[in-house]
């Protein structure tokens, strides 16, 4: 009878060892996984108040003395596609050095030199629009030649791919005027071959701009504006087509605002 109890007992024992080291080792493995897969609920896991064990329903499981509620929700961290920024703001401004290459009515090509002020704004998905305002300018560089310093403001559609991710491209479409001034501009009465007679210093007209953009996202808020690349047609009068194709590039930074 004694060697039976005592086996009894020992048996007892070793039981409730086992369930000891089984939940211990589950503990740590719950642990785990929380930091590394949700460190923040990790971090916050304990601050809250203690849990009422007086109000345990009678048909929820107990082990060891100890309350096992509803299985611990998924993490949302480690179901989610990680991306830059979960919610993108809907809005970007560029500041970029532009250079833009033109060519003279004698067939001689040309860059200017400025900066462009970029805004686009996103309505719908990628949909949205753009506006860009540009300055440039080159100096005389001989009595022959006359400085050119063109303007151009344009409004139209953009499209924007990869919003939030770290690496986003957007494509732009816009319409709008452009002003040159402090040069030489035919006002219909000189040739081509004398442009000073019958001229102006100033003139204004149509302004097509199309093009796209790569943005390497920084932050939630800077980027990165690696490149941007137009087509730029403004029609000034230059006694010859009254039309100017142009080549744009520019860099710069972006500021994401507004959701």
């Amino acid at each position: 009878m004694d060697l039976a109890t005592s086996s009894l007992a020992a048996w007892r024992f070793v039981l409730n060892t086992t369930r000891g080291i089984d939940s211990l080792i589950g503990g740590l493995l719950m642990g785990v996984f929380l930091v590394v897969a949700c460190p923040v609920q990790a971090q916050n896991a304990g601050t809250g108040p203690a849990p009422n064990t007086s109000a345990i329903p009678a048909n929820e499981p107990i082990l060891d003395g100890r309350f096992f509620p509803d299985p611990v929700p998924v993490c949302p961290m480690a179901t989610k596609k990680r991306t830059l920024v979960s919610e993108p703001y809907k809005v970007t401004l560029a500041l970029t050095y532009a250079a833009s290459r033109s060519r003279n009515i004698d067939g001689a090509n040309f860059w200017m030199q400025g900066g462009a002020l970029d805004l686009n704004a996103r309505f719908y998905r990628g949909l949205g629009l753009a506006a860009s305002v540009t300055g440039a300018q080159i100096q005389s560089k001989s009595s022959s030649t006359a400085p050119v310093n063109l303007v151009t403001v344009v409004f139209g559609p953009s499209y924007t791919i990869g919003a939030g991710h770290r690496i986003s491209f957007y494509g732009e479409a816009l319409l709008g005027e452009a002003e040159g001034f402090d040069s030489v501009y035919s006002n219909g009465s000189g040739s081509a071959s004398n442009p000073a007679v019958g001229a102006t210093s100033s003139a204004d007209g149509l302004a097509l701009q199309t093009g796209g953009a790569m943005d390497i996202n920084l932050s939630r808020r800077f980027a990165l504006r690696l490149f941007k690349a137009d087509y730029l047609r403004t029609q000034l009068p230059n006694g010859s087509s009254n039309v100017q194709n142009n080549l744009r590039l520019a860099g710069g930074v972006t500021l994401a605002f507004g959701h």
